[in-house]
């Protein structure tokens, strides 16, 4: 059973849980979450490993802080991993937004890195037109609330046969999404926009570096993933069919396994 508790950084409460013993992992949630999506994650490798999930600030019961960035976020999960298991190497994990957390940690702190995944992630920074898609979902937000935008924009990350074939999960999660304040939400997005390309640090990686990407994911295109998958020496690729962004729900049986296998094969447990 996992175990939850807060700690407190900077005069704030972040929440997180943890599960098991053994060689350190963080998984961070993405956009639109909190750290319950990676619970059945968790519980899968916390029978032969410490898994630490933080809420991020601004998420689930995490407090938002009054100035938040894609590096303060990292730092604050470098904090918990100081708090868990002091200067010990941790393999980070990220979803989404969580991917471009794990790659800020892993350039304040490569030496605590042992291995980093980017779960539909990118290290590119935003385009252009990406940018402006964004500022127009904060207009959205202010104008009509977080909860209206979430409805489109939840369902639209699941491939459509997975929709199609599971609407009462697809509804669940856009549920779980309703418990963001808009200014989160909001924050979230400034922060992704004015996060910096991070692909030297694929470059750079002396660490394995697994890339999970689903073929019809539409907010990290599969074809962008793995141009970057290209980029570090020690890589490992889960290209999975028929998938959207939410691998961690729509192909459970494949992506669990295949972050057990890399752990396994790069020798990181």
């Amino acid at each position: 059973m996992m175990h939850t508790a807060y700690f407190n950084y900077q005069g704030q409460a972040i929440r997180f849980r943890t599960l098991g013993l053994g060689t350190p992992i963080l998984l961070i949630h993405g956009f639109g979450e909190d750290g319950s999506i990676f619970e059945p994650l968790g519980e899968f490798l916390g029978t032969q490993h410490l898994v630490c999930i933080p809420d991020l600030p601004g998420s689930g019961h995490s407090n938002l802080p009054p100035e938040l960035s894609i590096d303060s976020m990292a730092s604050a999960c470098l904090a918990l991993m100081d708090q868990q298991a002091p200067q010990q190497p941790f393999i980070v994990i990220g979803h989404s937004m969580g991917g471009y957390v794990a790659l800020a940690l892993a350039e304040q702190a490569p030496e605590r890195i042992a291995g980093l995944g980017l779960f539909h992630s990118s290290a590119y920074a935003d385009s252009e037109d990406k940018k402006a898609n964004r500022e127009k979902s904060i207009a959205f937000i202010e104008t009509h609330g977080g909860q209206e935008f979430l409805k489109t924009m939840i369902p639209g990350l699941f491939a459509p046969s997975f929709r199609e074939a599971h609407p009462h999960t697809v509804e669940h999660q856009t549920q779980l999404s309703f418990a963001l304040h808009d200014n989160s939400l909001i924050a979230y997005y400034r922060a992704m926009m004015a996060r910096p390309d991070r692909t030297t640090i694929l470059r750079e990686a002396k660490f394995p570096v697994l890339f999970i990407i689903g073929e019809q994911d539409q907010a990290v295109p599969a074809h962008a993933a793995l141009e970057q998958a290209a980029l570090p020496a020690k890589a490992s690729v889960c290209l999975m069919e028929e998938v959207g962004h939410m691998g961690m729900i729509e192909a459970p049986a494949i992506c669990f396994p295949a972050i057990e296998s890399w752990l396994q094969n790069w020798d990181l447990v």
